[in-house]
């Protein structure tokens, strides 16, 4: 008799349990969906003139300074633009133009990606960026790699 009124107690115990448990669950929260990524930044080119911003007058800087042959005065020019706007897909390339001919092909490489990934609907310039990753895994020995750049680039 004495275990019949244990169990009956471990029983009404659990019983209990069960139900202020069940009492505490609320009906499920519908967490807020997270927004969505912003879409990717476009390519828009921009026209250089007393208005234009001063990313473009760096890049027409930079410009002269690689005719010129001052590669460095290019190099330190991009760098600002691009820490100006690390989005413009243009300061990219032409940081990696002036990579590439300073025989830093690690370097250009990727800056060339990097513009690649800020570039859209301007397959024009996409394609100069596979060129120029295709002759900096040249001058590092990875002729394989230069080739499938170059197929990208539709050579």
């Amino acid at each position: 008799m004495c275990n019949l009124h244990a169990i009956q107690r471990c029983l009404i115990a659990f019983a209990i349990t069960s139900i202020l448990q069940a009492c505490g669950v609320g009906p499920p929260v519908k967490q807020p969906l997270p927004e969505p990524p912003p879409p990717p930044a476009q390519y828009i080119p921009r026209e250089a003139g007393p208005s234009a911003s001063p990313v473009v007058a760096l890049l027409d800087k930079a410009q002269i300074a690689e005719q010129a042959g001052r590669l460095e005065d290019a190099a330190a020019t991009l760098e600002r633009a691009v820490r100006i706007d690390p989005y413009d897909p243009m300061a990219w390339q032409m940081l990696a133009r002036v990579r590439l001919a300073q025989g830093d092909g690690s370097q250009a490489e990727a800056m060339a990606a990097r513009s690649n990934s800020l570039m859209y609907d301007d397959e024009t310039s996409q394609r100069e960026n596979w060129r120029i990753i295709a002759q900096a895994r040249r001058t590092r020995g990875d002729e394989q790699g230069a080739r499938a750049a170059e197929r990208q680039a539709g050579i």
